[in-house]
């Protein structure tokens, strides 16, 4: 906002909500020799993604290839063709976790989109009809995935 100009007045508040709040950056492993990046797992949901990196550091403690092989980053969506490998890595992400982790409480992080609904519509979508199209979504989005993780995308 360096060209434009506002008229100030006492007890006004103005906020720039230009910037891009979570700007695609290269991809990092998560879980580091002696780090942990905090990135998204899930699309688009830092929060919630960071509560998980730290279940799984806990859970799974020094295991750091374990850590590695359930969650994975997922990318941040900046166009329309970025949302299928976001919503890709996101799916993965949560079935590998709900398997995983179901009984550990996973499934009830108060983070978590699916607490935040009706219970029987959230009950009827999460046992009824995503298992029955996760895996047809899972397997068509692997050619856009595999666009995406090419060198010239």
């Amino acid at each position: 906002l360096t060209s434009l100009s506002f008229s100030q007045t006492a007890n006004t508040l103005h906020v720039d909500c230009t910037a891009n709040g979570l700007p695609r950056q290269a991809r990092k492993p998560i879980f580091g020799d002696d780090t942990i990046t905090l990135q998204p797992v899930l699309s688009c949901n830092v929060t919630w993604s960071s509560a998980i990196i730290g279940m799984l550091e806990v859970l799974e403690g020094n295991n750091e290839d374990a850590k590695r092989s359930i969650i994975k980053t997922a990318p941040h969506p900046e166009a329309k063709e970025d949302w299928v490998a976001a919503f890709y890595v996101t799916f993965q992400n949560l079935v590998a976790l709900s398997k995983k982790y179901r009984r550990q409480g996973f499934d009830g992080m108060r983070l978590s989109i699916m607490n935040h609904g009706p219970m029987l519509s959230t009950l009827y979508k999460e046992h009824f009809v995503l298992p029955k199209i996760l895996d047809k979504m899972l397997a068509k989005a692997e050619i856009f995935l595999n666009k995406y993780d090419s060198p010239s995308a």
